[in-house]
């Protein structure tokens, strides 16, 4: 696998936050039903089939060989989280329907992708945590 680009991570992070605003906005468990899927798919690809940045790339202006990148380690450890939020998300909106828990559940994804955004990367943190822990 070769380094995603962070142009990729940029819309995806975009793409998660709408979607999630959208789900609560419109009361719509199914859009997090597809946001999980559109996870997946963009784990289960490496970063390089997914539905936020298909939609993206015709406009963006700086070819992607140019931008920087993300190490594949990282990007499947901060993915692997994101699909377990979204999965988890799911199976209780499938369990306990109207509780909304679900919604928190998928937020916590929605949060951390504005944090990354902002420029604090949770994943990278846990991650960085977790091989901090493997080297003790």
């Amino acid at each position: 696998m070769t380094d995603i680009p962070e142009q990729y991570v940029r819309v995806n992070h975009f793409g998660v936050i709408f979607t999630f605003l959208l789900a609560v906005v419109l009361q719509q468990p199914m859009l997090i039903g597809l946001l999980w899927l559109i996870q997946v798919v963009h784990l289960v690809s490496g970063g390089r089939a997914n539905l936020f940045v298909l939609v993206a790339k015709p406009f963006w202006k700086k070819p992607i060989s140019s931008a920087e990148a993300q190490s594949p380690e990282l990007f499947r450890f901060n993915a692997s989280i994101a699909v377990a939020l979204q999965t988890l998300s799911v199976l209780v909106f499938l369990v306990w329907p109207g509780t909304g828990w679900g919604y928190v559940i998928s937020g916590v994804h929605a949060v951390a992708a504005i944090a990354a955004l902002d420029g604090y990367c949770m994943g990278c943190f846990l991650y960085y945590q977790w091989k901090q822990r493997q080297r003790k």
